[in-house]
């Protein structure tokens, strides 16, 4: 049990354990989700899409369909080549900066996010630690990198946090007395997910469940109302159109929604 009063101020290096990129790491793939995207929004302007792209272009509903397409495409163009020449240390300074790419961005963050998640789900490990060896300039790693069995590796730190939440209580109550407190930077919600799973586990919590949720609110975290909220909110919009987009973000969000 937590006596002495704690503050844990989580960055983008606590979820990586749990599969998630760091400020840079997510950059890179949002830059190569652009790519995706471009190639989707090229396709739709060809093809006629007889859907709007309105998770991007909400403020241009007034304007033809082939010229919304049209716009999306070219900010989608200009996010990637400015993330590409800017390299921004994270995503969210660079979107300040450029307010008229936010909901790009948005869209951008969650189809990474949520895919994480999906990848961590299958695989049952970090596969940050494959693709750091994949990366490695010696030839020898990036054997190993392809090789490695990312459940081998000991990547989970909420344990000991899980750990020290639990011990010396007597009744499920006692949760409720820990003095601690998150503050997290983070879009995903790996740590609402472990806490919830791992005190969840402990018989004289889940006897409970009230306990244990009004723990979770207590120290600002609540699965239902988590910081990818907007993120699963985009995705299950985007899964009521068509074309390759909406697809495999739709894959990713019926995953996600039955973890």
């Amino acid at each position: 049990m937590f006596i002495t009063p704690t503050v844990f101020i989580l960055g983008a290096g606590a979820s990586w354990h749990y599969g998630y990129p760091t400020g840079e790491g997510l950059v890179k793939k949002i830059i190569a989700k652009a790519k995706e995207l471009t190639a989707y929004f090229e396709s739709s302007l060809n093809s006629s899409n007889n859907q709007y792209p309105y998770l991007i272009l909400e403020e241009f509903s007034s304007i033809s369909l082939d010229d919304q397409w049209g716009v999306a495409l070219t900010q989608c163009k200009e996010l990637k080549e400015g993330l590409e020449q800017v390299r921004p240390l994270v995503i969210d300074y660079y979107l300040g900066w450029n307010a008229h790419l936010q909901p790009i961005g948005r869209l951008l963050i969650a189809w990474v996010i949520l895919e994480c998640e999906k990848t961590y789900l299958e695989l049952g490990g970090n596969i940050n630690q494959q693709e750091r060896l994949s990366a490695s300039p010696f030839k020898s790693e990036q054997l190993a990198g392809h090789e490695c069995d990312v459940k081998k590796f000991n990547d989970d730190w909420c344990r000991f946090v899980i750990h020290n939440l639990a011990i010396n209580c007597t009744t499920s109550s006692d949760l409720l007395k820990n003095e601690v407190s998150f503050v997290t930077f983070n879009y995903d919600v790996s740590l609402e997910v472990a806490l919830h799973k791992g005190l969840g586990h402990i018989r004289l919590f889940k006897e409970k469940m009230m306990s244990l949720q009004s723990f979770l609110e207590q120290v600002g975290l609540n699965i239902s109302m988590g910081r990818c909220e907007m993120c699963h909110l985009l995705i299950c919009q985007t899964s009521n159109g068509k074309g390759q987009l909406g697809t495999a973000l739709s894959n990713i969000s019926s995953i996600t929604r039955n973890s």
